[in-house]
């Protein structure tokens, strides 16, 4: 495991009474874990923070802060009735997936806006009165499992994408490297009849859906949640078929 993970989190002030208990109960499953408290959401009196960004409280405030996510492990946001909208808004406005997990706290909610939250893009979800242990596995589990991205924080780094996961220098980054564009399928794929009926079927499979996938991803412009949307297909199963063929967002520009 990594030596430590950095946790931005979000929130309002009106979830303020119960999120708060909940950060000092999960205190001893927060070892090794560094909380970075995110002050976008300022009151309307905070004339200085709107000056400085006067989108706050727009639906754009995750999409506009892409880069500064990045800094990050993953991203902590608080959820409830009166800001499911909001949060719905902000998960939708993200033009790709987004750069880090994106864990919610979800007080009051159903599992409708549970399951819609997944959809749009939020990595996984607890409830104020999740077991410290759990919440702490969640975690791990959705920092080590999400694509990663070169962190800013680490000095002298290169801008962009690493070759190599960089908490476990044995996997590489599948996003990573130019991915030649997917082959057209023609019958001179089939190798017959060298090949058996199986293995001509799966390599007819694969080429399909590798074709597949780069036309609806270039016809969402990107957008993961889009190109899932109109392949009819679950976020999460679309995702897999991309990681399988070791596909982009930009695979389809």
């Amino acid at each position: 495991m990594m030596q430590h993970i950095d946790l931005a989190w979000l929130h309002r002030d009106t979830h303020q009474p119960w999120f708060e208990p909940m950060l000092s109960r999960l205190g001893p499953a927060l070892n090794r874990v560094r909380l970075h408290e995110l002050k976008w959401l300022g009151q309307p009196q905070d004339r200085a923070a709107q000056a400085i960004r006067p989108d706050l409280k727009s639906s754009q405030v995750l999409a506009n802060a892409v880069l500064e996510l990045r800094r990050f492990d993953a991203l902590l946001v608080t959820v409830s009735l009166d800001t499911l909208v909001w949060t719905r808004r902000c998960l939708a406005a993200m033009p790709k997936a987004p750069v880090v997990p994106i864990i919610g706290v979800l007080d009051g909610l159903q599992s409708g806006a549970m399951n819609d939250l997944l959809e749009l893009g939020m990595t996984d979800f607890v409830q104020p009165a999740v077991c410290p242990q759990e919440f702490r596995a969640r975690l791990v589990n959705a920092v080590c499992r999400y694509p990663k991205y070169m962190p800013l924080r680490e000095p002298g780094a290169p801008f962009g994408r690493m070759p190599v996961d960089p908490r476990n220098p044995q996997r590489a980054d599948p996003r990573h490297g130019s991915e030649p564009n997917p082959e057209k399928l023609t019958v001179s794929h089939l190798v017959w009849p060298t090949i058996g009926f199986q293995e001509n079927k799966q390599r007819v499979i694969d080429l399909f859906e590798k074709q597949y996938l780069a036309s609806v991803l270039q016809k969402a412009h990107g957008n993961i949640t889009q190109a899932a949307k109109l392949a009819n297909k679950d976020r999460r199963s679309f995702w897999e078929l991309m990681r399988r063929h070791r596909l982009t967002s930009d695979s389809g520009a």
